[in-house]
């Protein structure tokens, strides 16, 4: 791990709290309330924003499978930020997820493709979405199932989309 430095320095306070500067907070669109999940990396403390999803990488891989092979459009589990799996597509760097799609999650909000408002998997991407079936609840919204949009999806194709982000919310539930 080779963090970039800042030059901010900060002290821990009697309870042991340290705050983030404002800088690094806004480059890194972290707000209030935001969950942060607090590790080790050697001599160092790693912060990273607490995305639920991968702790089931493996399920979500497991479904996301199962989607994939009754739904022959491509398709992918998103966090809140990042793809955390994806069939039909091969993503070789980890993007941020466009801001639009980063709202539809948080407000965990579905969309269905519309030709007049195309919505896209990133900034600047080829990728246009299909369907987005948010993961989570309002409280803790946690990602997303999308479709990729090559064709019209099938009512079927749609339906399976559905069950796989309503399964995932649930499991997350249990966790």
């Amino acid at each position: 791990m080779n963090p970039k430095r800042s030059g901010i320095i900060r002290r821990f306070d009697m309870l042991g709290r340290i705050v983030v500067p404002k800088e690094i907070r806004q480059a890194l669109r972290l707000k209030e309330g935001d969950p942060m999940e607090i590790g080790i990396c050697g001599e160092s403390i790693v912060m990273e924003r607490y995305q639920p999803l991968l702790y089931l990488e493996d399920t979500c891989e497991k479904h996301l499978q199962a989607l994939a092979g009754n739904c022959s459009v491509a398709c992918a589990i998103l966090g809140t930020e990042h793809v955390l799996a994806s069939r039909g597509i091969t993503l070789l760097e980890e993007p941020y997820l466009a801001k639009k799609v980063r709202i539809l999650i948080e407000q965990q909000k579905t969309y269905l493709y519309d030709d007049t408002d195309p919505l896209y998997l990133f900034e600047e991407s080829r990728y246009r979405i299909h369907a987005l079936y948010p993961v989570g609840t309002e409280e803790q919204p946690s990602g997303a199932v999308i479709l990729l949009h090559y064709r019209d999806a099938s009512p079927e194709e749609l339906a399976c989309a559905r069950q796989t982000a309503d399964t995932l919310t649930v499991l997350l539930k249990e966790e």
